[in-house]
């Protein structure tokens, strides 16, 4: 990549990096501000983000979080309890089973390295989650005696808000704001979160989760009952032949993601090797996001040793954009789009919140055999109660429009000795037809490779689904995806992957049939538990429209390409303290203009002092970038169950420091404060965003109680 960068502070920086490798030290491993290991886990699966995306993982992050307190015993744990860490696929998790199966239990946990599939990496990432060792409250198992006594209970309350002034929140005449009504948020500039949970073991949670965004009212107006969102849920599971019974909230992953999906999913990342989805069927939701969920009751229920039935009922309320009403009942005939964001700050925003009923009805039946063979089928009706009828323009003429719509789907994984097949063919009852078909595949014990195929209908239609791909929707996409990992030398790991794409349909934004490709490589270092680094480059190529000054003419395609160079390198000093260093390189051209450049540099220390009950975790970064384009992406450190993934872009400086206080024995209290600060900008954001001035700053504070 071209460096003719506006970088002066590049050399110093370099050199500050090379110094810093050179005086590692070795200490004991820190847990940080929050757990180090699980945010290692979602940072590299967030790697394969490049868009904005507003992704909740709170689900990852807390089943991680329970294991890393209760490990899973390797020596009785089942297949579903394996699934759940989403760490292993089923081709790794099947060949343990059998290998303990063959050989009797586990001696040690680093017999992993001896079964197919389990690579250094792998191991690395399961060692914390897994024991030898039964823990002491699961000896007898599930005890409904023992529920209240021996459940746990947690309570979080969290606040945060942008201290600058924003367009929303500023000052306006009552005549003005009549005559505007949209041109003002309804409530204030803090986001309240408070959030109640009671577990006991893996049997059994229930709780209740609310939040009020930005902008929303609190307690007043439109919202008399205080929080503009809540969820609930009740979750049983392995009780019995009821492997699970949901009330309330909850996602729904069958299959390759085809039909049927609700939650987080993952794709293209660093993890190469995990392109087959680990399908936990229900599960319990407690998160923020407004609208990728159910709400009803559903339940699996295991007839014998093969078969599994899994039934749903779903019946909950949508944004919509309305466009027809009824005048004399009120009643929503009509929407042109339903809105995902889940704000209601304005008039306006108000006005499309819950407008639509969707009823969801399905279920799944799952037979497995006792060696090889999986199979699932999967079906799902949807009822909207007002037609959707968006806009019909060339790109979007095979979407779903109307009032019902029913998925269906195949699904099968098959495991046969170094080889593990999975596939998933969908069909929607309009006629549309997608499927995916991949293989897990171990050469030998240091190379294991991966590929998937996978060809989605222009016309197929659906409502909850996320497989593995390039577009966010399983429809105009064909694919075929190879990646590989290999460990040459003790301590050294090379993985890559290509994805060679194309799109037989017009898309947003690209008036053609085009094509594209996506390769990534990863070089890793890991000499010991205290040093880690890795060198990574990523390109990705897509068609999009020529700019042309009438927006609404359909003009030639071009190609765009992006590039990024990363050096990052982690070391612990000893126990108290931690840094990490990172820079990267951006590249942004579209056809034969002005290529545009980018790059973000930054310090983080760790410090966690031996006698006090504080952990703190700061960063300060440069960046400079010629435009949006070339922006970066960078995993913050942020408070408990809170993610922050923000782009880097323009030209300025940005630090954060995220204190934990272990006020007592079970109250902890997360503070951190953030600050943008632009070289270039007057003007920050737009909108009823907008900022008048060169910095825009942000404070959270979360308190959490265990009892």
């Amino acid at each position: 990549i071209n460096t003719d960068f506006r970088m002066k502070q590049l050399p110093f920086w370099l050199t500050f990096l090379f110094v810093s490798w050179l005086t590692t030290g070795y200490g004991q491993e820190n847990q940080g501000t929050n757990n180090p290991v699980i945010e290692e886990i979602v940072e590299a699966i967030a790697a394969g983000k490049e868009e904005d995306e507003d992704i909740d993982y709170t689900d990852l992050y807390e089943t991680l979080s329970y294991y890393y307190a209760n490990p899973i015993n390797l020596n009785d744990a089942t297949e579903e309890d394996l699934q759940k860490l989403q760490i292993l696929n089923d081709f790794q998790i099947r060949n343990l089973l059998e290998y303990r199966k063959q050989t009797g239990k586990f001696l040690t946990i680093y017999e992993l390295q001896a079964i197919t599939g389990f690579t250094p990496e792998i191991v690395n990432y399961l060692l914390p989650f897994v024991t030898l060792q039964a823990p002491k409250d699961n000896n007898q198992g599930f005890q409904p005696k023992q529920i209240l006594k021996r459940g746990h209970n947690q309570l979080f309350l969290r606040t945060k808000t942008v201290l600058e002034t924003q367009e929303g929140y500023s000052p306006i005449s009552d005549s003005l704001l009549a005559l505007k009504p949209n041109s003002r948020y309804l409530g204030n500039k803090y986001n309240y979160y408070m959030r109640y949970k009671f577990y006991y073991k893996n049997n059994i949670s229930w709780g209740i989760t609310a939040e009020k965004d930005p902008g929303e009212e609190f307690f007043k107006g439109s919202q008399k009952n205080g929080f503009d969102y809540y969820s609930a849920h009740f979750f049983l599971q392995n009780i019995g032949r009821l492997k699970k019974l949901a009330i309330g909230d909850y996602h729904l992953q069958f299959g390759q993601g085809l039909a049927l999906w609700s939650g987080l999913s993952f794709g293209k990342s660093v993890f190469v090797l995990n392109t087959m989805k680990n399908a936990v069927g229900i599960n319990k939701y407690a998160s923020v996001d407004e609208n990728n969920f159910f709400r009803g009751v559903a339940t699996s229920w295991e007839l014998n040793n093969h078969f599994q039935v899994s039934a749903f009922y779903s019946n909950k309320k949508i944004d919509g954009n309305v466009t027809n009403q009824d005048t004399v009942s009120n009643k929503v005939l009509e929407v042109s789009s339903l809105q995902v964001m889940g704000y209601h700050r304005t008039p306006n925003e108000l006005a499309d919140k819950h407008t639509v009923g969707l009823q969801v009805v399905g279920g799944n039946v799952s037979y497995r055999s006792n060696k090889h063979l999986k199979l699932g089928t999967t079906i799902a009706n949807y009822q909207f109660s007002s037609d959707i009828n968006k806009p019909v323009k060339p790109y979007n003429q095979f979407e779903f429009r109307g009032k019902q719509l029913t998925n269906g789907s195949v699904d099968y994984q098959y495991s046969y000795n170094r080889f593990y097949l999975f596939g998933e063919v969908a069909v929607s009852d309009n006629g549309g037809v997608s499927q995916i078909h991949g293989a897990n595949i171990s050469l030998a014990s240091n190379f294991m490779l991966s590929t998937l195929y996978r060809n989605f209908g222009k016309s197929y239609q659906s409502i909850y689904a996320s497989p593995f791909g390039e577009n966010s929707k399983p429809a105009n996409e064909q694919g075929y995806y190879i990646g590989g990992t290999t460990y040459p030398y003790k301590n050294w790991e090379i993985s890559a992957y290509y994805d060679l794409f194309r799109f037989p349909w017009l898309k947003y934004r690209t008036d053609a049939p085009s094509s594209g490709y996506d390769y990534l490589a990863n070089i890793i270092f890991h000499p010991s538990r205290d040093l880690n680094m890795y060198w990574r480059y990523h390109e990705k190529l897509k068609y999009q429209n020529q700019d042309a000054d009438i927006p609404e003419v359909i003009t030639s395609i071009v190609p765009v390409k992006t590039q990024r160079i990363r050096y990052h390198i982690n070391y612990r000093i000893n126990d108290v303290l931690e840094l990490r260093n990172r820079i990267e390189l951006s590249r942004y051209q579209k056809d034969t203009a002005a290529a545009e450049y980018g790059y973000m540099i930054y310090q983080d220390v760790i410090y966690k002092p031996r006698r006090l009950p504080v952990t703190a975790a700061f960063r300060f970064s440069l960046f400079d970038t010629d435009t949006y384009n070339s922006r970066i992406y960078a995993y913050e450190n942020d408070i408990l169950y809170a993610f922050s993934i923000p782009a880097y872009y323009y030209r300025g400086k940005r630090f954060y420091l995220t204190l934990k206080y272990h006020i007592a024995q079970n109250v902890d209290l997360w503070l951190r404060y953030s600050q943008w600060y632009y070289d270039n900008k007057a003007v920050i954001s737009s909108g009823l965003n907008e900022i008048q001035g060169h910095t825009k700053s942000e404070v959270k504070a979360q308190l959490r109680i265990k009892f």
